[in-house]
């Protein structure tokens, strides 16, 4: 094993300045938290291939476990978070689903504190864990905040889930991960995506300048307050949201209480 990641570390330091890997390697060192994929290392490709791919932990679908002592008979086995919005015949309850955006949004807290920002937060990128837990994975597009390498007019990540910032291609920040945390939120809560267009201009109009539905309008069995969490984790003004994954989960944790 020890030889294996005396071969990676050689690989880390032979490879062009033009790749990702040296920030792909950086996120590898900070990536060391309960709600964070375990990554391993970098590794390359037999040739003629030669690409350079990510080792990170085996996430494996362990739903199941959890949900039969939530929810007896359910019989489902889900490996992300986007697996389980459409299930309409047996959902989970939704303070489960709230203490998963307080899971994500407590990684967002540790990884922004260390200037990481994933720009791709989405339900195929929240993997459930066999305790119950979710785990951000797939840093693919993630960037480190360094003033000496940031760029605008560079547009990556789903459209649906991006900031309106994001959109028009301005340099991004944690609070792109926030919104994006929202619009998931909401898509779990509901089933649906606050924000729709039936083409790519009429989406990102959609996102920079129309409200969406209020969640409780969407599920009346929904407590009121979480309107307000909703609302402002998809602020169209970065200022008007949460300003750190603490706040949110925070705001959740309140609501929670106030309602038990």
């Amino acid at each position: 094993m020890a030889k294996y990641f005396e071969r990676e570390w050689r690989l880390l330091k032979c490879v062009p300045s033009r790749t990702t890997l040296p920030f792909s390697h950086a996120l590898y060192r900070e990536s060391r938290h309960p709600n964070v994929v375990l990554y391993l290392g970098l590794s390359r490709a037999p040739e003629p291939d030669g690409r350079i791919f990510i080792i990170s932990e085996f996430i494996e679908n362990g739903i199941r476990s959890l949900l039969i002592i939530l929810v007896p008979s359910h019989s489902l086995v889900l490996g992300n978070l986007r697996q389980h919005i459409h299930t309409k015949s047996k959902p989970l309850p939704w303070r489960l689903r709230l203490s998963f955006a307080t899971d994500i949004a407590r990684a967002l807290a540790y990884l922004h504190a260390r200037k990481c920002i994933h720009r791709d937060l989405k339900g195929e990128n929240l993997l459930v864990t066999a305790n119950g837990r979710l785990k951000i994975t797939d840093f693919g597009i993630a960037k480190l905040i360094d003033a000496n390498r940031t760029r605008t007019g560079i547009v990556l990540g789903t459209p649906a889930f991006m900031s309106p910032e994001q959109l028009e291609g301005k340099n991004v920040n944690g609070h792109t991960d926030l919104f994006a945390l929202g619009v998931s939120l909401y898509q779990l809560l509901t089933g649906h995506l606050p924000f729709r267009g039936a083409s790519m201009t009429k989406l990102m109009f959609v996102i920079a300048n129309e409200p969406h539905q209020a969640v409780t309008a969407v599920r009346a069995d929904l407590p009121r307050w979480l309107d307000g969490v909703i609302d402002r984790a998809l602020a169209k003004d970065p200022s008007d949201r949460f300003q750190t994954g603490a706040e949110m989960a925070a705001a959740v944790r309140q609501g929670l209480a106030r309602a038990a």
